[in-house]
């Protein structure tokens, strides 16, 4: 028997809110909803800066970190600059894989570059990485940094080496093969000289993924609830 337009338009709504449910599900799957800092010592008071006298793309700083028991997607990484010079300088930050004891492999680059004029005092800068860029677990890895365009690289230091984590995670605290510098574009790495143990001060933030385990096996009760109506109908 043909059902009547009064019939179907409660069955035409209800589809209408699983399918938009069903876009609504395949979104959160797909994309994590905020970043959090997994390793952080910008809490740390600032000791002072590592700087090259003249900023040229050759100079690079570095600090290493470890990741946890678990896979990470990176999302970015904030770092405590400053600019001693006077004028404007352009940063850019990177990830390097682990040698043993130095950074070995360029790995990633963060997309964007920011800048500081001349004369402007330790504060916290972003860097954002948006390619999914996978950190693997119980690793070594280390954040670098080198100015690209300007005048002196400053990045700030701590002699305190607690650090601000939810899990294993570390940041690397030595008078030696912690904290790097290399002036031949990471051809090689030596160590910073330094009067007493310390590390760069940054974070590293990773993606947090929505808790969405549920959420299929809801929208598939209730696409069977409906086919049940359907055949009762």
């Amino acid at each position: 028997m043909p059902k009547s337009l009064s019939e179907m338009l409660p069955q035409a709504a209800v589809l209408s809110r699983l399918q938009g449910a069903a876009v609504a599900v395949c979104a959160l799957a797909a994309f994590p909803i905020q970043a959090a800092f997994q390793v952080s010592n910008l809490a740390n008071s600032n000791a002072g800066s590592w700087a090259f006298t003249s900023a040229t793309p050759d100079s690079y700083l570095a600090n290493s970190f470890t990741t946890d028991g678990s896979d990470y997607v990176l999302t970015g990484a904030t770092l405590g600059l400053g600019n001693s010079g006077t004028s404007q300088t352009t940063f850019q930050a990177s990830i390097w894989s682990d040698a043993g004891s130095s950074p070995d492999t360029l790995l990633l680059t963060f997309d964007n570059t920011p800048t500081l004029d001349g004369g402007e005092t330790f504060q916290d800068v972003a860097f954002f990485s948006d390619d999914g860029f996978t950190l693997a677990a119980n690793s070594t890895y280390y954040l670098a940094l080198h100015a690209i365009a300007g005048s002196l690289l400053s990045w700030g230091y701590t002699t305190d080496s607690s650090v601000q984590a939810p899990g294993g995670w570390g940041i690397g605290f030595s008078q030696s093969d912690t904290t790097m510098r290399s002036t031949n574009g990471g051809s090689s790495w030596s160590s910073i000289p330094a009067s007493s143990l310390s590390a760069h001060r940054f974070g590293i933030s990773t993606a947090v993924p929505v808790p969405n385990v549920m959420l299929p096996g809801l929208f598939g009760l209730g696409l069977t609830l409906l086919m049940r109506r359907r055949r009762r109908c």
